[in-house]
């Protein structure tokens, strides 16, 4: 498998350490409002939709098949994460940061989507969660789904798929309703679906190994097979989509940012030529990715670059000068029209910070080791941390 693990589940001893790291005498320290055990309410009514910024980024089966089992929404002890307190502690930068939920088992796959930020754990316990980005208690949505690594979110449900069945679900993004198992779109034994995306009628994602582009109605029931739309896409990483195009990233040092129509069907071509292109977005009619080989956030059209043009570079996003680069790499980014954001992971070097495209960068929060998966909204910007299994907030 191509995945990376960095660190595994947070520790008490962790969450101290990140909690003295992020400290300081004139912050008080992080204390969590809500009760003492971390219970969390059940889900509230469904979500009403409005995106703020929809992002798509973006479970090792016994022999017992755990995601065969019906799964049910645990009672709120079983929750685990707090919600954030009205304190804050120092990013380390003399900025605020919030802890949003602690306890988290390789927390990955952020998305901002109708007043919610949503993550999911790569890892046992399996939980897909969420908590209302203006304050309150985090909300179970399901577990048992510890080989889903990416998350895709709407107005009315969830999507993730299983990366060692090849099985690909939706539920509501109020939760699976206690005594139901989530809603099997469709499966392809022998597939590795790494990343999701949606649009109004489908669910796409990409198969990892084997190098292929999938797609399959919203409103399926795992009965009929999915629709193959593109093979041969060595190592298949992020995939995403504007409603006309579908965009993906093919992770090798040969590769390429991928795109193919959703209107007129046709082959796939290369926007662009890139080596090791990983994470992406796409926004206006412009896709920005990052390389994990330059460590760079890079700005292509989506109709593609033609007579030999290059992508245009926005942010270098190793971390500064005082820190070895070879110990650096980008894991995730976010790019809201004006100012880039991203994430470093090394020690030393975890960090999260901005620059204005062209511009100088700034640190933002200091001492994360490991940090994930970014998004934002009009106000904040939310990432997740592997090494001190949390999710946190900052003010942009």
């Amino acid at each position: 498998m191509r995945r990376l693990f960095f660190f595994a589940a947070v520790t008490t001893a962790a969450s101290s350490a990140l909690l003295a790291c992020v400290s300081d005498d004139n912050n008080p320290p992080f204390i969590p409002y809500g009760d003492a055990a971390g219970d969390s309410a059940p889900p509230p009514g469904a979500d009403g939709g409005g995106d703020a910024t929809l992002s798509d980024g973006s479970t090792s089966d016994a022999a017992s098949d755990a995601d065969a089992a019906p799964i049910t929404t645990p009672d709120a002890s079983d929750a685990g994460p707090q919600d954030a307190s009205l304190t804050c502690a120092d990013a380390g930068t003399g900025l605020c940061l919030l802890i949003l939920a602690q306890n988290q088992a390789n927390p990955v796959s952020a998305v901002v989507h109708g007043g919610f930020l949503y993550w999911l754990e790569e890892g046992v316990p399996g939980r897909i969660q969420r908590i209302p980005t203006s304050g309150g208690p985090a909300q179970l949505l399901a577990t048992g789904q510890e080989d889903a690594f990416d998350l895709a979110v709407d107005n009315t449900s969830i999507y993730w798929a299983d990366e060692f069945t090849g099985n690909v679900y939706s539920a509501p993004n109020t939760g699976v309703p206690d005594g139901s198992a989530p809603t099997l779109l469709a499966s392809v034994a022998g597939s590795s679906p790494y990343s999701v995306s949606v649009d109004a009628q489908h669910i796409y994602w990409t198969d990892f190994n084997n190098g292929k582009i999938y797609a399959a109605p919203l409103g399926g029931t795992g009965g009929s097979p999915p629709q193959l739309l593109a093979s041969g896409q060595t190592e298949a990483w992020d995939i995403t989509n504007d409603g006309t195009n579908l965009y993906w990233t093919n992770n090798t040092t040969s590769g390429a940012v991928m795109a193919l129509s959703l209107t007129d069907g046709g082959a796939p071509f290369p926007i662009v030529a890139a080596n090791r292109p990983s994470e992406l977005q796409v926004s206006n009619g412009t896709v920005y990715f990052i390389t994990n080989s330059a460590n760079a956030v890079y700005a292509a059209p989506a109709t593609g670059i033609t007579d030999g043009g290059a992508a245009t570079l926005l942010a270098t996003t190793g971390s500064d000068t005082s820190q070895d680069a070879s110990v650096v790499t980008t894991t995730s980014f976010a790019y809201d029209g004006t100012t880039v954001f991203w994430t470093t992971s090394g020690n030393p070097g975890g960090e999260v910070r901005s620059a204005t495209p062209g511009g100088p960068a700034s640190s933002l929060a200091l001492g994360m080791t490991t940090p994930g998966s970014l998004v934002y909204d009009t106000t904040n910007v939310y990432w997740t941390n592997f090494a001190y299994g949390a999710v946190f907030e900052m003010a942009k």
